[in-house]
This record gives structure tokens, C-alpha cells and sequence, in this order.
């Protein structure tokens, strides 16, 4: 069960991230050619070049933002997130 805090939560993003509903997300490597940094959409944990930071995940090139692979088995669904990794276990 999901607690109310989450819920309104799950609720407040749904509507505050329209813009990331029916994304084609590409599964990738940070660009590690970069000083920069970016930041997951949903719960801010960062992309880049530190020991620490995340190395891949999901990058919706429509709106030039990443998605941590955390956030995109949680909320694949709710925001009927598309990738080319679902067609290749179809072949």
C-alpha cells in the first residue's frame, strides 16, 4: 500500500510534469566529455563526471532532460514512457 505522503506525491507530479507524458526515452550514457552536470526530472538525483553521480539513464531528447533508471521503473507507467528496450525483447 502506498502512503498518503506518497500518493500526493505520485498525484502532484503527474500534473506538474504533463510535458513528460508519452515520452520516447533513450536509455545512455551520461556524456562524460563534459564538466556538467543534469539532474533526474522526477527526483533530482544527479547525472555527471563524480564518483558519486549516476552514469546512465533515460534521456528524453524532446525536452533535453534525464531520468534516473530508478524513476523509470516506478513511473513507466504512469507516464506511458516509451524506449527501444521493450521492442527488443519482442523480436
Amino acid at each position: 500500500m502506498i502512503s498518503d505522503n506518497l500518493a500526493d506525491w505520485i498525484q502532484w507530479e503527474k500534473g506538474a510534469k504533463q510535458y513528460l507524458y508519452n515520452a520516447d526515452l533513450t536509455h545512455k550514457e551520461f556524456p562524460f566529455h563534459t564538466d556538467e552536470h543534469d539532474h533526474c526530472e522526477l527526483c533530482w538525483a544527479r547525472f555527471g563526471n563524480s564518483p558519486d553521480d549516476l552514469k546512465t539513464g533515460y534521456y528524453d531528447r524532446t525536452n533535453s532532460c534525464w531520468i534516473c533508471e530508478n524513476c523509470y521503473r516506478i513511473f513507466k507507467d504512469v507516464f506511458n514512457w516509451s524506449s527501444g528496450e521493450e521492442n527488443l525483447t519482442d523480436m
